[in-house]
């Protein structure tokens, strides 16, 4: 991870080395060649809390892998970057990657997330279930299951659903189109020849949780009683007259197989045991006080395996490390509080609201809102507004505490709040092209203003006359759509279909905005025909910040930050972190906090010349 002057970038923790000698040299091929079952535990699958709990990972090679999570994220590791999208509104539970331009994703809400190496494209493919786990040996075929015991297939075009058991499948792996294996939640396991498949128990009265696949007849499966069995005899398929060994005293979660003489197994207390081709070693912690909900080895001195506290814990060349990637902080709020001083806010997908005094050299308080929270505007020191996926919008009036309304029912994307002579208003949008605004006492209820688009952005400020309000909104289709105090504008489109990501507006007639491509629009009128002038700065941008009408910063998923001086005639850019940037919020021309998804704030004073990096979440 952290290869920048910025270290540190994760939270390591490092098992030494000779209890690493414990757990020989750990090898396995969870989703990958051969794919692995996606395992996952029961508690993470009905947990209430949903942050940062991770359920399944693959790694097609040392350099690439996918994780999803409960929250309906999708990460991708590029050596040594983690980047964090958001792909689905519901759970994901399974994914299996053949490379690292394909892999499938699938979730509580029956849709499969295909990956092109760039995007997820989603489909409905099974809309009556929960799709648990999925195993793809290649492009063109993939194999998932669901809770209600149906197999659904890709044939690299379209996905076909077939009833194969009657109990819950829990997890399933694929070698070629013509051999895979399923387990279930009575013990039982699936197997296909690539014509039918063929049922028979091996673990009675047990939940097998996971199932790896090193040849076509070698599988070993673990279950919710610490318990892995293998084959009986060399050649001989899982039955019920398999070897059961009772390797742990807790629920074994997630088991890779590269070989017929090599195994991996986790479990929910953080250890990993490995099998030798005739015994399981002793279990060794590698995430001390966490669950492991799966495990993906691709050598012998790599190996990656995921927790339900946002951690990927990683084996490189026999040293494990605990490294923070699923900690999303999805929204910052700064405010000067004098000089190169300030106040900020942040906000996490865990519900949290957290703020800061000293440029997060410590956390000044830490308090829980609930729900998944989006974005944080704040006008003062004490006074913030938040907007979740809920639809629920809080305002949060520091000492005074706060107080939660449902003022959509859509997910809100962002909000943008400013003190028009003594009273604090606000307005938010959301996904379907709706805005609500604050008065001062309530909020309003939603208003379409822009089709069923999404709106991305909001940037708004009291300005003349009469401190009336002003705000940009930016959507999804180029577009963006200004209010000047009494009503919206019709949609001026600024870029063709582009996603317009961000906004900042510095007076009713400045405002910058950030595309997806990576260009950066200006307008010196109110984005009036001939006051747009364009800049192509780099890569995709996602967040943006304007100290006045000539210095901005921006930062995106690569980790990267932006900065002018100039109105972007000229622009400087610095890898700042290794993980997605989701959120920037500048107090002076040089003065920026950004927060990413790992849960750190990364500060600088001097254009991040200098980057103070702390973990605040």
């Amino acid at each position: 991870m952290g290869m920048f002057s910025t270290e540190p970038r994760t939270i390591a923790a490092r098992i030494p080395l000779a209890m690493a000698a414990l757990l020989l040299s750990f090898v396995g091929v969870v989703n990958a060649l051969p794919p692995p079952a996606a395992a996952l535990a029961p508690s993470a699958l009905h947990s209430s809390a949903t942050f940062g709990v991770l359920t399944s990972v693959s790694c097609p090679s040392s350099s690439f892998c996918a994780a999803v999570d409960l929250d309906g994220n999708a990460l991708t590791y590029q050596a040594p970057n983690w980047s964090v999208a958001n792909i689905s509104d519901s759970r994901l539970y399974g994914v299996s990657c053949v490379t690292e331009t394909f892999c499938v994703a699938v979730g509580q809400a029956g849709k499969a997330f295909t990956f092109d190496g760039s995007n997820w494209a989603p489909a409905s493919v099974d809309p009556n279930n929960a799709l648990d786990a999925v195993s793809c040996p290649q492009a063109t075929f993939c194999e998932a299951v669901d809770t209600a015991g149906n197999v659904v297939t890709y044939n690299g075009t379209t996905w076909t659903s077939a009833p194969i058991d009657t109990n819950g499948l829990d997890a399933v792996s694929c070698l070629t189109l013509s051999s895979c294996s399923a387990v279930d939640s009575a013990g039982n396991i699936l197997t296909y020849n690539g014509k039918r498949w063929t049922s028979g128990s091996i673990d009675a009265g047990a939940t097998l949780l996971g199932v790896s696949c090193a040849g076509s007849t070698f599988c070993t499966a673990v279950d919710s009683a610490g318990r892995a069995l293998t084959p009986g005899s060399a050649g001989s398929p899982l039955s019920a007259g398999s070897s059961s060994s009772g390797v742990d005293t807790t629920s074994l979660d997630g088991v890779s197989c590269p070989s017929t003489s090599f195994c991996v197994a986790v479990d929910a207390s953080g250890n990993a045991t490995s099998w030798n081709g005739s015994s399981w070693a002793a279990l060794a912690p590698v995430d001390s006080g966490n669950q492991l909900d799966d495990v993906s080895c691709v050598s012998t001195t790599f190996c990656t395996a995921v927790d339900n506290a946002g951690n990927a814990v990683i084996d490189n060349a026999g040293v494990w490390s605990v490294n923070a990637v699923d900690h999303v902080i999805s929204g910052i709020s700064c405010l000067s509080t004098g000089g190169t001083t300030s106040f900020c806010a942040a906000v996490d997908r865990g519900g949290n609201l957290l703020t800061t005094a000293n440029e997060w050299t410590t956390v000044s308080s830490k308090t829980s809102i609930g729900g998944t929270l989006n974005s944080v505007s704040c006008s003062n020191t004490s006074f913030c507004a938040l907007v979740a996926k809920s639809g629920k919008a809080t305002i949060w009036q520091g000492q005074g505490g706060f107080q939660t309304t449902q003022p959509d029912t859509n997910p809100l994307l962002g909000v943008s709040c400013f003190t028009a002579s003594t009273t604090q208003r606000c307005w938010a949008v959301d996904k379907v092209g709706n805005t609500v605004s604050y008065n001062g006492t309530s909020w309003s209820a939603s208003t379409k203003i822009d089709g069923t688009k999404i709106l991305e952005g909001v940037s708004c400020l009291s300005g003349p006359p009469n401190n009336a309000s002003y705000c940009s909104v930016v959507d999804s289709t180029g577009d963006i759509l200004t209010f000047n105090g009494t009503s919206w504008s019709l949609p001026i489109n600024i870029d063709g279909t582009k996603v317009m990501k961000s906004v900042a507006c510095t007076s009713s007639s400045v405002c910058v905005a950030v595309v997806s491509s990576g260009t950066i629009f200006r307008t010196t009128n109110d984005w009036a025909a001939g006051s747009v002038t364009s800049v192509k700065v780099g890569t995709a941008m996602d967040s943006l910040s304007c100290d006045n009408t000539t210095t901005c910063q921006s930062v995106n998923g690569n980790g990267k930050a932006f900065w002018t001086t100039n109105q972007w005639t000229t622009s400087s850019s610095a890898k700042i972190d290794s993980h997605t940037l989701e959120g920037i919020s500048c107090w002076g021309a040089t003065n920026c906090s950004a927060v990413d998804g790992a849960g750190f704030a990364l500060t600088s004073d001097n254009d991040w010349i200098n980057t103070s990096v702390v973990a605040i979440d």
